[in-house]
């Protein structure tokens, strides 16, 4: 059944998704072309110049609406079917109440995830279009080949901590997701709770009361807390270091599986 109610969430918002893909990898494209024209600083009119500004604006705006509106209807959708009159329906089903909320976080990290992935892919492919003349030319691909490709076959070690590092990263991305949503869906969840008039500005003031506390928290900790890594590094020898900087990166690691557990 948790299958059915995935299937439903993820198809309830594919049409809009799509939309917000097709159109932002359009104007992603279309954005790396006048920035293409502008990078090269050919002489064109001020007009042109003027035209394509305005193009990457509407671009990056664009994007960015896409990657915000995907997440507000997250939320929204969260909010409607527990906590408004689409909730007698939904509390109807015969299925548990937390295959109802698994439900909503599988399906809200896969669309966030998948919209995250998108943004970054049409990133990469505007500024790949707008420096394609540097990034293609054969003297970077030997500058890539001489340096990058060459240490990497020279010291294992080097590549092994790169793939280390990079499984960290995409393990901490992925758990920053689910943090953040069940994290969201508690603070929908208390506002509801707690009045029953204005809930969704309730909910809203407590999510940025809390996001507030929180990001003062970890400011203070990150603070005290890299400075102090900082000087413990700079007295260890090197093989020691590298072995504490992806003991660093498990450590976050750690205490978003703790938040979101």
């Amino acid at each position: 059944m948790l299958k059915k109610l995935i299937r439903y969430d993820l198809k309830a918002v594919s049409k809009i998704w799509l939309i917000g893909l097709v159109s932002t990898f359009a104007l992603s494209i279309v954005a790396g072309i006048c920035g293409n024209l502008l990078y090269n600083d050919r002489e064109y009119t001020t007009a042109i110049n003027v035209l394509s500004i305005f193009v990457i604006v509407i671009a990056c705006i664009a994007v960015a609406v896409f990657a915000i509106g995907m997440s507000i209807l997250i939320y929204v959708r969260f909010y409607k079917h527990f906590y408004t009159d689409e909730g007698y329906l939904t509390f109807t089903l015969p299925v548990k109440r937390s295959q109802l909320l698994n439900s909503k976080l599988i399906s809200g990290a896969l669309i966030h995830g998948a919209t995250m992935l998108v943004v970054f892919i049409e990133v990469v492919i505007a500024l790949v279009i707008t420096a394609r003349e540097d990034i293609f030319s054969p003297e970077a691909y030997k500058l890539f080949q001489e340096t990058i490709i060459a240490e990497l076959r020279a010291d294992n070690e080097l590549l092994w901590g790169l793939i280390i590092i990079c499984a960290e990263i995409i393990v901490s991305a992925i758990l920053t997701v689910f943090a953040s949503l069940l994290f969201t869906y508690l603070c929908i969840s208390i506002g509801c709770s707690v009045t029953r008039k204005n809930k969704v500005l309730t909910a809203v003031g407590i999510y940025y009361g809390a996001t507030g506390v929180l990001t003062f928290i970890i400011q203070i900790i990150s603070l005290f807390g890299i400075s102090g890594i900082t000087a413990l590094m700079e007295q260890l020898p090197e093989d020691i270091s590298d072995g504490f900087v992806l003991l660093g990166l498990t450590v976050p690691i750690l205490f978003l599986a703790t938040i979101a557990a």
